[in-house]
């Protein structure tokens, strides 16, 4: 059996920070990613693809915080995922990221989960989600 970082029943409080390419033809002016994929879709293809690595089932996920948004110049592409328990997300503020916009966790303990690419594949359907048969 695999040993997964949050045990059964004990809560998860994710943050994820989807990063989208900005098409070339967009204008500067526009810095909101109002367009697919919609970010309730985005949250549900990553929890499903940590389910069995970061925490035994979805279910445990009791507190999400997420944004969509367009990649900096010269930021990978993709999405940052912070998980921790909620002891450790008291000091969190909401109105703040955890996350630098260079992708450099803070000084809370997380957990890290393969590459950026990996889960980026799984969003755009490029390969099947782990878990789903």
């Amino acid at each position: 059996m695999r040993v997964v970082p949050f045990g059964v029943h004990v809560p998860v409080v994710l943050w994820l920070d989807f990063r989208l390419v900005r098409p070339r033809t967009l204008v500067k002016r526009r810095t909101r990613h109002t367009t697919r994929p919609d970010l309730d879709k985005l949250e549900r293809a990553v929890k499903d693809a940590m389910k069995g690595i970061v925490y035994v089932d979805d279910g445990q996920v009791d507190e999400v915080h997420k944004r969509k948004r367009f990649a900096r110049e010269g930021e990978m592409e993709g999405v940052v995922v912070l998980a921790m328990s909620p002891e450790e997300a008291v000091g969190v503020q909401t109105t703040r990221w955890p996350v630098d916009p260079s992708g450099v966790a803070g000084p809370r303990s997380t957990v890290s989960i393969g590459t950026v690419q990996t889960v980026n594949s799984a969003i755009a359907g490029d390969q099947e989600t782990p878990g789903k048969g």
